[in-house]
């Protein structure tokens, strides 16, 4: 097998699973397959959250462009529009999953958290604040830290933003 079995590229397989056991009714091993899913999607964002630079979005910010050739970044660090497109489908599905049977409180949250990272990746920031507001009674230590870290980057962002504009006015 060239992916493990803990593998992204995998959690469609299970996911497409999943929904045939939902079909057939048997919602225990359905609930088994999304945990799994779930789980292998938060683990990739968070690594890919982790490993991010900083400094390319402020870059972005600033208009540099991004170079496609650019050998100090490795694929393993960015994310592609079809793994994106991907993973943005599936936590959608299993959020709604979720929200129809709200028994798995943690679960739902770390869909919530997932998506945060991923529009965090997508620089869509709005949404990280949309969906990092949804996460309630969080017991999760990671997610603590990654918000921080989100917060932290966003507080910066917006001090970024604030001195180019006062630039501007300036000139």
């Amino acid at each position: 097998m060239y992916y493990g079995t803990e593998h992204h590229k995998v959690a469609g397989g299970y996911f497409l699973l999943g929904k045939v056991f939902k079909l057939m009714n048997r919602l225990e091993v359905t609930e088994s397959l999304y945990t799994q899913v779930t789980q292998m999607w938060y683990n990739y964002l968070r690594r890919l959250l982790q490993s991010r630079v900083v400094f390319t979005d402020m870059d972005a910010i600033l208009g540099k462009q991004d170079d496609e050739n650019d050998t100090n970044t490795s694929n393993s660090t960015k994310l592609d529009l079809s793994t994106e497109a991907e993973a943005h489908n599936t936590l959608q599905t299993l959020l709604a999953y979720r929200h129809e049977n709200a028994q798995a409180k943690q679960e739902l949250n770390k869909i919530y958290h997932s998506l945060t990272i991923l529009y965090f990746l997508a620089r869509d920031y709005i949404q990280v604040h949309d969906y990092m507001n949804r996460i309630k009674d969080c017991t999760l230590k990671e997610i603590d830290d990654d918000q921080q870290r989100i917060l932290k980057f966003l507080e910066q962002l917006g001090q970024m933003k604030a001195l180019m504009k006062r630039q501007q006015q300036q000139n």
